[in-house]
C-alpha cells in the first residue's frame, strides 16, 4: 500500500469504510480509523481466550477502501476464508479465523 507517498490523498474519519468485527460469543467491536487489536493479551480490544491465539494476534483498521487486516506476527496465523493472510484488504463481509493450524 502507498501509505507513506505523500500525492494520496489522505482519508479522514468519515471518509473510511469501517464495520464490526464479532467474536464466536457474539461480542462486537466497531472497527475504525483506530486499529482494533484481537489477540490474547488483557490490553487487546477483542479479547480471544485461546492459548493457540497470540497475544497480539492481528488487528483492523478501516480505510478508504476497506477494512485492512494486518496480522501482526502470529505463531499460529491469520486466515480469511481458506487463505492465509500477513496483509489484506477487506472489501465485504467474511470469516476470519485465527491460529488455524496446517
Amino acid at each position: 500500500m502507498a501509505e507513506h507517498d505523500p500525492t494520496v490523498r489522505r482519508a479522514t474519519y468519515d471518509q473510511v469504510h469501517g464495520g464490526w468485527v464479532r467474536d464466536s460469543s457474539g461480542r462486537e467491536v466497531a472497527v475504525g480509523a483506530m486499529p482494533v487489536t484481537v489477540g490474547r493479551a488483557l490490553s487487546s480490544d477483542l479479547r480471544v481466550d485461546d492459548e493457540a491465539v497470540s497475544a497480539a494476534h492481528c488487528e483492523l483498521r478501516a480505510t478508504a477502501r476497506g477494512v485492512r487486516l494486518r496480522d501482526l506476527g502470529s505463531t499460529n496465523g491469520t486466515l480469511v476464508g481458506p487463505v492465509a493472510v500477513q496483509d489484506a484488504l477487506l472489501l465485504r463481509p467474511c470469516t476470519i479465523r485465527l491460529a488455524t493450524r496446517s
